[in-house]
């Protein structure tokens, strides 16, 4: 296996995770055949170094580990930039012999196919090599990164400088700091509202920085992603219209006290009221007569304030990787088998009627596949997000058709409830080589693409 982590304890999970899964068959870019593939993959290897142009067996490390279809999502190579130059050196040849990359950081979103390209054959961009942390303001609480750089990159960072900052962490901090809808546990935890200041390199090479950034030498360049004019560092979040490689991050300023609640609901019915009493600043508790409480002090040794690494709680801003376990929730008795999962999400209003219908439908399906729903959320003030995960060993034929079944039920549902970016996918990448197919967006001019775009 790559080694991808300095941590033994992330890189074991990263060889557990994609270790199970065989290498795949050669696929070739759209349009090529082994010859042509080989001589641009030389051009690759003189661009970039041999040592990170990954073929064949590695290529292990660039499938979807969680898959619900043994083949169709393969890559032809992996590619691994450390720097800008490398990046605008390797989109020249993705042009000239109209090769397709597909984009990833770390390609840790599992469940959603991982660093697994949309289109077969593509070469898979991985930035997890550029993992730098270029500056941390702590008067500002703002952090600028590299997108290989991971939650517990920062965590660390923060710690072994003594800085009074947190990260908002997600379930599991493995993953890339930039870019992903994901969401953290902290009050920054709607992270697309906490970034700005972006520097992306377009399909064409040329370099784009957004926001204060655009203005050479200003002060402001990462303490402000207001721009005088359009505001598009929203285009480039999990999008294919440019490569990200560096972004200015907003952290929160430690708290002197934080108080977490938890709410237990002892019948379904009581999700639609809970919805509707619950406000993101006050909980309404008289409309929670039979709610109890229980509390747990936390004292800093010695006479010390309390170390947020103390409490280790993903709350306070603590990575953890204690969720990957999830995966491994279906499996036999006897042991065997190998964990993961396949996720469907959905955004609805914060209305009461309205979640708890949903939760209703989406309990159903998973249940009909003879599986416990796995029903999450995260709750903010006017909208919440529901993730349905679906739990299943990788190595039972039934499970994964199980999985399928769920996925499709659970879209053609989600459904019943446009295409302008590709204009804009056509005008700022008109060779279409960046992420085909990434969130449905298709090059237009490119026909090789045609039989893969859906509506």
């Amino acid at each position: 296996m790559v080694q991808w982590y300095a941590s033994p304890e992330l890189q074991s999970h990263h060889d557990h995770a994609f270790g199970t899964r065989r290498p795949g068959t050669r696929t070739l870019p759209p349009g090529h055949d082994e010859g042509s593939f080989l001589r641009v993959l030389d051009e690759f290897r003189a661009a970039i170094g041999q040592e990170n142009v990954i073929v064949d067996d590695d290529l292990v490390n660039f499938r979807d580990p969680y898959p619900l279809f043994e083949e169709g999502f393969e890559a032809s190579a992996g590619l691994c930039p450390s720097t800008v130059e490398e990046i605008q050196a390797i989109l020249k040849i993705a042009n000239q012999h109209q090769v397709p990359m597909w984009t990833c950081s770390q390609g840790k979103n599992f469940g959603y196919g991982g660093p697994a390209p949309r289109v077969a054959g593509s070469m898979v961009l991985s930035l997890q090599r550029m993992k730098r942390i270029l500056e941390v303001n702590e008067k500002l609480a703002y952090i600028v990164v590299e997108p290989g750089v991971t939650f517990f990159d920062v965590y660390n960072h923060l710690v072994e400088n003594k800085l009074d900052l947190w990260v908002s962490v997600p379930a599991l901090g493995w993953g890339s700091v930039t870019l992903d809808r994901g969401h953290g546990y902290t009050i920054s935890g709607d992270r697309q509202h906490f970034i700005g200041s972006l520097e992306v390199v377009l399909a064409s090479g040329d370099v784009l920085r957004t926001g204060q950034w655009a203005v050479p030498n200003s002060p402001s360049a990462y303490a402000c992603p207001n721009s005088f004019g359009p505001q598009v560092d929203g285009l480039f979040l999990q999008s294919n219209l440019g490569i990200v490689t560096k972004m200015a991050v907003a952290l929160d300023v430690a708290p002197a006290s934080f108080m977490g609640v938890n709410v237990y609901c002892p019948e379904v019915e009581d999700i639609a009221p809970l919805i509707d009493t619950l406000q993101i600043q006050e909980v309404v508790t008289q409309n929670l007569p039979n709610a109890w409480t229980e509390h747990k002090l936390y004292e800093g040794k010695d006479g010390r304030p309390v170390d947020n690494s103390e409490i280790g709680t993903l709350p306070a801003g603590v990575p953890s990787m204690l969720a990957v376990k999830l995966a491994d929730y279906n499996l036999p008795a006897d042991g065997t088998g190998a964990g993961a999962h396949i996720d469907t999400t959905l955004i609805l209003p914060c209305e009461g009627n309205t979640v708890l219908t949903w939760f209703r439908k989406a309990k159903a399906i998973m249940e009909e596949q003879g599986v416990d729903p796995f029903i999450g959320c995260h709750v903010f003030s006017k909208y919440i997000l529901f993730v349905q995960e679906y739990v299943f060993d990788k190595t039972s034929t039934k499970a994964r058709e199980g999985g399928r079944k769920v996925v499709k039920a659970l879209l053609t549902e989600a459904e019943k409830n446009g295409r302008f970016v590709e204009t804009l996918k056509a005008a700022v990448d008109p060779n279409g080589i960046l992420s085909p197919g990434k969130q449905g967006i298709w090059p237009l001019r490119n026909l090789v693409y045609l039989p893969l775009r859906r509506g």
